[in-house]
């Protein structure tokens, strides 16, 4: 709704009401990590250095129960150094998400050969699109790219979009074998998907509607 103030007004009250409620930082960190923080913004300078000590990064001991919300929190370091530094720690502790194997691979912490083999095992949960477009600019040419042009010319896992940038995937997209052959559209959530269209080798076979229980064939 375009009321940035407002909602980070919001989360500064929830990190002193429910300080032990992480999920407040998780949304925190999903949403802003494209916001551009400007040393001249006093205000968001200081509520993410606020975020920033609830994770508390700059422990001697990281906790890696929530590898999500460590990885999240790492956009927001202010140096390449202190960014390096988690990445490195997380990977060592064999902890990882789509995103952060993505940002591992972006500041040279693993190889662009071991990131792919990790993307394979986060492909049955699911990786966004936004982060599968990154992956061949982030690999080396020859044999890195070769690898990844192997892997979705085969994939077989699910990718999911989120159309309208609110942290929820809206489209998924099940692969075979490098084929969709199911894709299931949820835009508001409800648990109730607008669409699901089962395909045949990629080709679309029937569509169904569960809010009404209509089903079409093609």
């Amino acid at each position: 709704l375009n009321r940035v103030q407002d909602a980070r007004e919001v989360f500064k009250t929830s990190l002193d009401r429910f300080p032990f409620d992480t999920r407040f930082l998780q949304v925190f960190f999903d949403r802003e990590k494209d916001t551009v923080v400007n040393s001249s913004d006093v205000g968001l300078v200081n509520l993410v250095g606020e975020a920033l000590a609830k994770v508390d990064l700059h422990s001697g001991t990281l906790d890696f129960s929530d590898a999500k919300l460590i990885l999240s929190s790492v956009y927001f370091l202010p140096s390449e150094g202190e960014r390096i530094r988690v990445l490195r720690a997380c990977s060592a502790n064999g902890v990882s998400t789509p995103e952060g194997t993505l940002e591992m691979l972006r500041y040279g912490v693993i190889s662009g050969e071991t990131a792919l083999e990790a993307f394979k095992k986060f492909s049955g949960d699911g990786i966004s699109l936004e982060v599968f477009l990154e992956i061949p600019s982030l690999l080396k040419p020859g044999r890195e790219i070769s690898l990844f042009n192997e892997m979705i010319s085969g994939y077989s896992g699910v990718i999911l979009r989120d159309d309208n940038g609110d942290g929820y995937w809206d489209t998924r997209i099940a692969y075979s074998k490098g084929n969709p052959y199911k894709i299931e559209r949820d835009k508001n959530q409800d648990g109730l998907r607008d669409w699901i269209l089962d395909c045949d080798g990629g080709t679309p076979v029937s569509i169904q509607m569960e809010n009404n229980g209509l089903t079409g064939y093609y």
